[in-house]
């Protein structure tokens, strides 16, 4: 096909000149020659006088773990001496009436004494509000006191203010403890009430629809079918008595329904002689045809 094109076009599939040959940058491995391995017994003796004065340096995880130590000694020497400086009954800035105060915690920073003072009066009238402040950073220290003006209104925040949301997190209540509570120490001082609560407890669901299995003794075909025998022993007779008659009853309403087999066996013969009648038409018919074919080829 190719010896049909022009000049021009035979150029294009003119084969390309042969690669120029270059020796192998590697040598043949069954050539190679390579150095003999020999033991290393004799430079164990080296090793043991080797770095002596090494010091190894720590691992990043080495690290986090000792700034941690320091940091947890650090706050136990502050909390010894701000518990010696602690005393609640002499505090300027405590409420009134310990017996009156509720304890909040667990509040956002941006929450004022405003919309705090706003959800307490629904249990009862506040008397002054205190959300205690961090002056280094300018915000609030994430909670709060409230004193009310009724023992029982700070009873029923108590019961009731447990897990309300307010500016996106769930207030944690508690009564103030450190004056009437003798010994009481706050976490910061390593007192407190241990892990921080997080609102009402979970509610348990449960699913009635679907009863848990019990467990049954495993039982021999031997056994199962004697059981089953007196199972069928005992079951009531009335019970059979009863579903004979539904037979009974199933059975007569059949009958009077499908009429008598008289007429049934009528209808059915015309259909069955009705069937036999265009059975014949059609072969009439078709014979027909087939005469008329053959008359046409015989012209």
């Amino acid at each position: 096909m190719t010896s049909q094109l022009p000049p021009n076009l035979l150029r294009l599939f003119a084969p390309r000149p042969p690669l120029p040959y270059l020796p192998p940058v590697d040598p043949d491995p069954k050539n190679r020659k390579l150095p003999k391995y020999t033991g290393v017994a004799k430079y164990l003796e080296e090793h043991k006088t080797h770095d002596l004065d090494y010091i190894p340096t720590e691992t990043m995880a080495q690290k986090q773990q000792k700034r941690m130590e320091e940091k947890k000694e650090a706050i136990a020497k502050k909390a010894v001496k701000m518990r010696e400086m602690w005393d609640p009954l002499n505090d300027k800035n405590a409420t009134s009436d310990p017996y009156k105060t509720l304890f909040i915690s667990n509040l956002a920073y941006e929450t004022t004494e405003a919309q705090l003072r706003k959800v307490m009066e629904a249990y009862g009238e506040v008397k002054h509000v205190f959300t205690v402040q961090d002056h280094n950073r300018e915000r609030s220290k994430g909670y709060a006191f409230v004193e009310f003006e009724k023992e029982s209104g700070m009873k029923v925040a108590y019961k009731e203010a447990e897990g309300v949301k307010l500016n996106g997190r769930r207030m944690l209540v508690d009564v103030e403890r450190g004056r009437t509570v003798k010994g009481w120490l706050p976490k910061k001082l390593g007192g407190g009430l241990g892990k921080k609560r997080v609102g009402h407890p979970p509610r348990q669901f449960h699913n009635h629809t679907r009863a848990t299995p019990k467990e049954r003794p495993v039982e021999s075909r031997s056994e199962r079918k004697d059981s089953r025998s007196d199972r069928d022993r005992e079951r009531p007779s009335d019970r059979d008595r009863d579903r004979n008659d539904r037979d009974r009853e199933r059975y007569d309403r059949d009958k009077s329904y499908r009429g008598p087999r008289s007429d049934r066996d009528r209808y059915d013969h015309r259909s069955d002689r009705r069937t036999y009648h265009d059975r014949d038409s059609e072969r009439r018919w078709d014979d027909r045809r087939m005469d008329d074919r053959r008359d046409d080829r015989g012209r």
